[in-house]
């Protein structure tokens, strides 16, 4: 959570040249084409996205504005290069909350319909054990048609993917 403010100082504003630096002239890393097909599958109109990599995240960006990005890229410390996608660790694909509660996600990730009672436990990072519909691998949780977050649907069980940070602490009574 963040929030900026700037304010034009009393000299009012002057023009400065920026230098560039030569040795960051591609500063940018793209996600190598082997991975690609992993990633689109995830984002709906994928071709309208580059798909950056720095470290192990993957950032969705729209081609049309990538220009701009690199130039920014080179004279400020860019901390978020779109949306956040997930990672790619050991060649597979580990999808994060950005993605999940994004508009570009592609509605073909099947869904797990919670009730109120579900999705409290949810938001509180609880485990959950409901799987009407045998659902396998990546799901997103949702109530009443909003995207909550990730879970992955295991055999066994099922891991819930909320971000701790965001978890419902307090207790309350469940109507």
């Amino acid at each position: 959570f963040f929030l900026a403010c700037l304010q034009k100082g009393d000299e009012g504003y002057r023009a400065k040249k920026i230098k560039l630096p030569k040795k960051k002239a591609n500063n940018l890393e793209l996600v190598p084409k082997k991975n690609l097909k992993k990633l689109e599958g995830w984002v709906q109109d994928h071709e309208k996205y580059s798909f950056i990599l720095e470290d192990e995240k993957v950032y969705a960006f729209p081609k049309e504005q990538l220009h701009s990005l690199r130039m920014l890229d080179k004279v400020l410390k860019v901390r978020m290069k779109g949306i956040e996608m997930g990672k790619l660790r050991n060649n597979k694909f580990i999808p994060i909350h950005h993605l999940a509660i994004s508009n570009i996600l592609t509605k073909d990730i099947p869904q797990l319909k919670l009730d109120y009672t579900q999705a409290i436990a949810y938001l509180r990072k609880l485990a959950l054990t409901h799987n009407p519909d045998n659902l396998q691998g990546w799901v997103t949780a949702t109530y009443k048609g909003v995207t909550l977050g990730w879970l992955k649907m295991l055999p066994n069980r099922i891991n819930n993917y909320y971000p701790a940070e965001l978890r419902i602490q307090k207790d309350f009574e469940i109507d």
